[in-house]
């Protein structure tokens, strides 16, 4: 029994949007919402192509950006940005004023 156990170093823990780790996104936001538009107007399997992604990606982030523009994107990350630095402000008791 002794050899079979598996050292913890060897395990991967994936993140919860489901990249591994090391993976670094393709797309931005910005891009991943003009390419589900583009499947809408041009299928869902022809986009996938031309971007080389499978089609349940496409329809993942159709899920989670279906009904958003670029700006409300950028409004989203915005806003996301904010939440983490005043997150981060009240963890460490430090109110500062983004000056």
């Amino acid at each position: 029994m002794r050899g079979k156990i598996q050292s913890i170093s060897n395990l991967r823990m994936e993140p919860p949007d489901g990249r591994r780790v090391d993976e670094k996104a393709r797309f931005s936001d910005e891009q991943i919402v003009k390419i589900v538009r583009e499947s809408q107007a041009h299928g869902v399997p022809a986009t996938a192509g031309k971007y080389q992604v499978s089609e349940q990606t496409i329809y993942i982030w159709k899920r989670k950006f279906g009904t958003m523009d670029v700006s409300q994107v950028a409004e989203l990350k915005k806003t996301q940005t904010e939440n983490a630095r005043l997150k981060n402000c009240s963890q460490n008791g430090t109110w500062e004023s983004k000056s």
